[in-house]
C-alpha cells in the first residue's frame, strides 16, 4: 500500500496451506514479538493445475476463528457472511487482496483456510496510518528529504 499520504511499518511472510485444511498465522514483527496490526495484503497461488479458494480472516476485534467455515455456503443465498476476504488460484497466482481495519480495530492472528488444492501465500501485514497533511505540504517547516 504505497503511498504519500500514509505512514507504513509492514512485515512479510511466506506460508505453504496444504490440501483442504487450516493454518493460522501470528503477526510478529522482526524481533518475533507480536505486534498489533491494521493493514493485510495477501497473493494466494495454488501448489497445482486444479482450482483452489483460500478464505483469509484476520481476527479483528470480537472476531472469533472462522477457519471452520464452508466456503460453499458463501455462495448460499442467506447464508451470513464472515471477517475476511477469499483469494481463488488455478495454475496463476491470485490477485493481490488489501484489508485495512476501521478505526482503531486491530489482529495479531491471520486464520487461513484452503478448499480444494493447497498452495502458497505471500502475506505482506503491519501498521499503515495518515500522515499529517501538514507535513506534506509545508516545504520549510519540514525536510523533504535527499
Amino acid at each position: 500500500m504505497a503511498s504519500v499520504t500514509h505512514a507504513q511499518r509492514t512485515f512479510c511472510k511466506l506460508a505453504q496451506i496444504p490440501t483442504d485444511s487450516n493454518l493460522s498465522l501470528s503477526c510478529v514483527d522482526s524481533s518475533g514479538q507480536l505486534m498489533d496490526c491494521n493493514y493485510l495484503s495477501v497473493t494466494y497461488g495454488a501448489s497445482g493445475t486444479g482450482a483452489s479458494y483460500c478464505f483469509v480472516s484476520p481476527r479483528v476485534g470480537a472476531a472469533t476463528n472462522v477457519t471452520s467455515l464452508n466456503i460453499t455456503s458463501l455462495t448460499t443465498n442467506g447464508a451470513s457472511g464472515a471477517l475476511g476476504t477469499v483469494v481463488f488460484s488455478r495454475s496463476t497466482q491470485s490477485e493481490r487482496t488489501d484489508y485495512l481495519c476501521l478505526g482503531s480495530e486491530k489482529f495479531n492472528i491471520i486464520d487461513f483456510k484452503v478448499s480444494g488444492g493447497g498452495g502458497y501465500a505471500s502475506i505482506t501485514y503491519g501498521v499503515v496510518r495518515p500522515v499529517n497533511n501538514i507535513r506534506l505540504s509545508d516545504n520549510i517547516l519540514y525536510d523533504n528529504g535527499s
